[in-house]
């Protein structure tokens, strides 16, 4: 950004920009591109903002799937229970995640404590690993498929007491459950450091708009080309022009191209043009498209040929 058309960046102040550069200076800056996902955790009845915003989109949208959606049901209460929620950017899956493609594992020093899938395609997220594991076969929480968020409420030990960890923000040690998948760090000191790691794996669908057109050559129609090549080669197409007239020659023999069995005599004649390309055009008659075909398809007199068009936008 050049300073000699008095602009700047909201970054810099007004006395910053007006004692600390001089007319013709550059002022530099970076656009911070970068996303990631993330993880909040909620403790039982704490204060929920991101969580009562969803209130509407579960009840109206989403309980039709699985009454696990419910924001106050008999199943849970997600404005005082404890819960996890993950938010994924919309840059990582398009339109929607993909459903049946979620899958949530939970490691301790190497070892996979438990494995939440969308097995059913509901958006429940439901406990398949390990085999006999505590919480087996549970519903874990829900997935928001047009939102990139998961709600995950499934807070039994995932080792069955056999381990504890510093998860953030907790300052004391704290079972592995699914409300603390992707928390992450420790009190600070080394002995207390966590082994605890994750896998979030899902699919995206993106959805394209597409527009399908037909284009009829109808039989007798489509019939002349502007091709040179269209015409006799050799003949005076030269128009005579005056002060008071301009006229093309109007007796231009076209070329005969239908092919004959033998070689003497030729084929009789023919009006035969081949298409390469379309042109779409609008109410005001201004081209907007040309759809250009691959191998140019040939259009006798006879003939009868519907174009389809299908264009991505």
């Amino acid at each position: 950004m050049n300073f000699s058309n008095l602009s700047a960046f909201k970054t810099i102040s007004v006395d910053s920009f007006n004692s600390d550069f001089g007319y013709g200076d550059t002022i530099t800056g970076s656009y911070p591109l970068f996303t990631g996902i993330e993880k909040h955790r909620y403790a039982e009845d704490a204060d929920r903002p991101l969580i009562s915003s969803l209130q509407n989109i579960l009840n109206n949208n989403y309980t039709k799937y699985s009454p696990h959606y419910a924001y106050t049901s008999s199943l849970g209460d997600k404005s005082t229970q404890e819960i996890g929620i993950l938010s994924i950017p919309s840059s990582y899956y398009g339109s929607s995640i993909k459903k049946t493609s979620i899958d949530l594992k939970f490691y301790v020093t190497g070892a996979l404590f438990g494995r939440l899938q969308d097995i059913r395609g509901n958006g429940e997220l439901v406990q398949t690993g390990p085999t006999g594991s505590i919480g087996s076969g549970s519903v874990a929480g829900v997935v928001l498929y047009n939102e990139g968020i998961m709600l995950l409420t499934g807070s039994w030990d995932l080792s069955n007491g056999s381990f504890t960890e510093p998860y953030v923000p907790c300052s004391a040690a704290t079972i592995p459950s699914w409300v603390y998948f992707a928390n992450t760090g420790s009190t600070g000191a080394s002995e207390n450091l966590p082994s605890s790691s994750f896998g979030i794996y899902f699919e995206g669908v993106n959805y394209i708009n597409t527009m399908t057109m037909f284009c009829r050559a109808k039989r007798g129609e489509i019939n002349y080309s502007q091709n040179p090549t269209w015409l006799e080669y050799g003949q005076n197409r030269i128009p005579v022009s005056g002060s008071r007239n301009y006229k093309e020659p109007s007796s231009l023999n076209i070329k005969n191209i239908s092919k004959s069995n033998w070689a003497y005599p030729s084929a009789s004649f023919e009006r035969t043009v081949f298409v390469d390309r379309i042109k779409i055009y609008d109410e005001d008659r201004n081209i907007i498209m040309i759809a250009k075909l691959a191998t140019p398809i040939r259009k006798r007199e006879q003939d009868s040929i519907c174009y389809k068009l299908i264009f991505d936008h």
